[in-house]
């Protein structure tokens, strides 16, 4: 059985034990497996520029897989609350080529 990257795209895991009270800031740690797309750095990037963030760190590495050529990306960035975090990790889910995406918070 073949699952299409499309199929997968939405997938989203939450870490939920020991998140931070809604209204707290909170350091948001994003772990990202994408296809490995010449634009796909630059999509992931806009969710935060257009909030007017720039993240702590942002590591990228190119991978072998079996479906391809693939990018593992690690993004920290502080953000207003733990809700916002979940919003901003359920909106990079949903970019094409995004094939899983984990939110964990401070």
């Amino acid at each position: 059985m073949s699952v299409s990257p499309m199929s997968v795209s939405s997938l989203l895991s939450v870490a939920t034990a020991e998140l931070p009270a809604a209204g707290d800031p909170v350091l948001a740690h994003f772990r990202l497996t994408a296809l490995a797309d010449p634009n796909m750095l630059s999509r992931l990037l806009e969710h935060f520029a257009k909030r007017s963030l720039v993240p702590e760190r942002w590591l990228s590495q190119r991978l072998d897989g079996p479906e391809g050529d693939m990018l593992q990306i690690e993004v920290e960035c502080h953000l207003r609350d733990a809700d916002t975090a979940q919003y901003v990790g359920r909106c990079l889910a949903q970019i094409p080529g995004v094939t899983a995406c984990v939110v964990l918070s401070d």
